[in-house]
């Protein structure tokens, strides 16, 4: 392509004739990077032609000279879209790749997740339930789907309100993970006795700023 430019070029300067050829080439570039290769092609055969046209109407120049400019302009363009198209499939490869490494990595969490013999939940940093798996929906006789949306303090016995509102300022500010006996308060209004631990989200699969909560039965 530079080697196609600069005869381009060559033969204008010794020809004592304009660039008009060459001034296609940023049109060219453009298209090629917005569109793909097949258009970028279409649109640098109409813009050939179209100079070619023009040149040899209002300047009356040599047909050959003319016409070897013009192919040259061709194969430029060609050229351009080629590398634009190259640079492009990379990009998508590498794209796929992250993208199909991140699926499996929220794969195996999932699973994990919800064969878990614990109760294990994700919550925003207010304590809004985002995801729970069946175990904790089993411990206090909720669906998943009710779960989903709760506030945290909601499930927690109003007594020990204050004792999960001080374990959430401390994960905030002092540590990474926190954990307490509470008690919870299960669909029927019964109460469960559980060890709830908190900690700040550290996987791929869910957002940095989510909480992750793991509830086990201590009831005895």
């Amino acid at each position: 392509m530079v080697a196609t430019l600069l005869f381009e070029f060559g033969i204008s300067h010794a020809g004592g004739t304009d660039l008009a050829f060459l001034e296609f080439v940023p049109a060219i570039v453009v298209i090629a990077f917005l569109e793909d290769r097949r258009i970028a092609a279409a649109a640098t055969l109409l813009l050939a032609a179209a100079g070619l046209g023009a040149r040899l109407i209002m300047k009356h120049q040599p047909l050959a000279d003319e016409l070897a400019r013009a192919i040259l302009l061709v194969l430029s363009g060609g050229m351009i879209a080629m590398l634009f198209d190259r640079s492009r499939q990379g990009l998508r490869a590498a794209m796929d790749v992250k993208l199909a490494a991140v699926e499996a990595a929220e794969s195996r969490y999932r699973r994990a997740f919800e064969r878990a013999a614990l109760g294990f939940a994700t919550a925003s940093d207010r304590g809004v339930l985002l995801g729970v798996n069946k175990r904790l929906g089993v411990l206090l006789g909720y669906g998943q789907d009710d779960l989903v949306g709760k506030r945290l303090d909601e499930l927690v016995h109003q007594d020990d309100r204050a004792l999960l509102e001080n374990s959430l300022n401390a994960l905030r500010s002092q540590a990474p993970w926190f954990g307490s006996e509470i008690r919870l308060t299960r669909s029927d209004g019964s109460t469960l006795w559980a060890s709830v631990t908190l900690s700040l989200s550290a996987s791929d699969a869910i957002p940095a700023d989510s909480l992750f909560v793991v509830v086990d039965d201590i009831t005895e």
